[in-house]
């Protein structure tokens, strides 16, 4: 990108202007070259302005002394913006002194800091395209994308229970029984689903085993994969089982292997 005005674009005096301006213009970084040219402009007409209204002319070394002028401030604003440094209250002694040295970094008062702007454009020296600092700043909470569709893929092949209890435990929610039996059976390769229908029938299963088959509760706990507090909360809730059907509603004896 070309920066200033092509011969025809501008008429009159604001083509003098941007002559002029044109030249200082390539003493400053490119990032800020449009910026400048457009600032020098205004400054010129404004100057131009007074002079008129005062009644004297403004003279190519005037408008001279005035892109000078603008470019002194440029400086010094980017100086204190990069480095922290205010050159309003410096001696000529110590300006002369910053034009000698190489870094200007280096104040002759030793209170800079180097600041380093986000939007500086920087060149890789292959005709590519400029790109700007921050985009080249590692981001440690950048999203690893590469995860984030592994984790995304592993979430689909759960079970909805299983995600569900996963996003209750994630916020913080206490996790009630049954959710850490589930969780629990499910890390076991064991889990069954914790709709209601399923709990009528791991219910069933339950009093099925301790009143029919005369298993005890350990046994059923071990066999079925559920806590002694699933089992005990199964049997209370269905109650003996008279009047449901079930011929015997005893408990049969085990028997003692002599």
């Amino acid at each position: 990108m070309t920066v200033g005005y092509r011969k025809g674009e501008l008429e009159g005096v604001w083509a003098l202007f941007a002559k002029i301006a044109g030249s200082f213009v390539n003493m400053i970084p490119y990032e800020d070259q449009e910026d400048f040219l457009h600032d020098t402009l205004i400054e010129m007409a404004k100057v131009k302005a007074k002079y008129e209204a005062k009644g004297k002319p403004l003279t190519e070394a005037g408008l001279m002394r005035v892109a000078s002028y603008e470019l002194r401030g440029y400086f010094d604003k980017r100086r204190y913006r990069l480095f922290g440094l205010n050159c309003t209250h410096c001696t000529p002694e110590e300006r002369r002194e910053c034009h000698m040295t190489r870094e200007p970094s280096q104040c002759p008062k030793g209170k800079a800091r180097q600041v380093l702007s986000l939007n500086q454009l920087i060149r890789d020296g292959d005709g590519n395209k400029p790109t700007e600092f921050q985009e080249l700043i590692a981001d440690n909470r950048a999203w690893d994308i590469d995860a984030r569709l592994d984790a995304r893929r592993k979430l689909r092949s759960l079970p909805g229970q299983v995600v569900r209890i996963g996003y209750k435990k994630y916020s913080g929610y206490r996790l009630t029984r049954e959710e850490r039996d589930y969780l629990l059976a499910y890390r076991k390769g064991l889990a069954v689903s914790l709709n209601p229908v399923s709990a009528v029938k791991r219910d069933e299963r339950i009093r099925h085993a301790y009143w029919v088959e005369g298993k005890g509760i350990k046994q059923i706990a071990r066999e079925l994969h559920h806590s002694h507090h699933t089992v005990r909360k199964a049997l209370i809730a269905g109650g003996s089982p008279k009047g449901s059907g079930v011929r015997n509603h005893r408990r049969p004896q085990r028997r003692r292997v002599l």
